[in-house]
């Protein structure tokens, strides 16, 4: 296993972890990223999370990365939200507690009503009522 320097080779390590079944891969690869900058690390997670191949196995892994390392981030609530909505499973908790920690409430808040008032389809309005339930957001 190499040391990403990319969020695009990040995200080939995650999907390589998920086709070896192991725990101890998974382990290593969190290792090993304590060395990799914050933006490559959620940068990848997140292209993981959106690419419609990959599954609850595969998220699960990128989840658990952000619950460990809790790469910080650049880019607004919003625009991540907006990428990943369509694809992440909803199963993967550790991604509206990332955000939760990463944003603070109320400003995750505001962009949910933003994002709700785009005109959002029924499977996306389903994900953003999971990220409410899960962080206790009124609506």
């Amino acid at each position: 296993m190499k040391v990403p320097q990319t969020s695009f080779e990040l995200k080939k390590e995650i999907e390589l972890s998920e086709n070896q079944k192991g725990d101890l891969r998974v382990r290593q690869l969190i290792n090993i990223l304590q060395k990799v900058d914050d933006e490559i690390i959620s940068d990848g997670v997140f292209l993981t999370i959106q690419d419609k191949s990959n599954g609850f196995n595969v998220q699960k892994i990128a989840s658990r990365i952000l619950k460990e390392l809790k790469p910080k981030s650049k880019k607004s609530s919003k625009q991540i939200l907006f990428e990943i909505l369509d694809n992440w499973d909803k199963s993967c908790q550790e991604v509206p507690f990332w955000f939760l920690d990463q944003y603070g409430k109320q400003e995750l808040a505001n962009t949910l009503v933003e994002i709700e008032n785009n005109g959002i389809t029924q499977k996306q309005s389903e994900k953003i009522k999971t990220v409410r339930w899960w962080l206790k957001i009124q609506s």
